[in-house]
């Protein structure tokens, strides 16, 4: 959107605050990464808490 690459959603459709779901209706590939987000929010959350068990180097 931002490059030009995309068209943005209508006006009606970014006044009430759905352009990503205008998105997310004209280009159906992205589905899959927006179930993503949910995962992603919730080890965030819980890393946040310190609830989450850490795999690696820790800093």
């Amino acid at each position: 959107m931002l490059a030009g690459r995309v068209r943005r959603a209508p006006e009606s459709w970014r006044r009430l605050g759905l352009e990503w779901l205008y998105r997310l209706v004209k280009e159906p590939q992205r589905w899959r990464r927006q179930l993503a987000l949910p995962a992603f929010v919730g080890l965030v959350a819980l890393d946040a808490l310190g609830l989450r068990a850490r795999k690696g180097l820790d800093s």
